[in-house]
């Protein structure tokens, strides 16, 4: 699966290798948590958190769905870079997915 993926933060030479070859992730950053970033799925661009390995596959913490009928990459660049990879992200969000369960932002309330 290699694909181009742009670095906010310089990461290890193996981190950045995992990245680039075994996920969906398009921007990274790094917190004192670990990397988060932009991912690329069919309908949805999303910010998530801890990406890593897990059982031997990519994985990820926390998932909040954009849907890209709606966003940019432009405009999820910029918002990965306001958001600190540890809270709820800016709004637009249509879906959480990740260790919480699923649920939309109505549902947060």
């Amino acid at each position: 699966m290699s694909n181009s993926v742009k670095f906010l933060t310089k990461l290890g030479l193996y981190d950045e290798g995992f990245i680039t070859e075994h996920t969906n992730m398009l921007v990274c950053d790094k917190n004192d948590e670990g990397i988060y970033g932009v991912g690329n799925f069919v309908y949805t661009y999303a910010l998530v958190n801890k990406v890593g390995m897990s059982i031997g596959e990519y994985a990820h913490f926390d998932r909040y769905c954009y849907p890209k009928n709606k966003f940019s990459l432009d405009d999820m660049i910029e918002m990965l870079k306001g958001w600190d990879g540890k809270t709820e992200p800016p709004a637009g969000w249509i879906k959480y997915k990740g260790r919480k369960g699923e649920y939309t932002p109505e549902e947060a309330k």
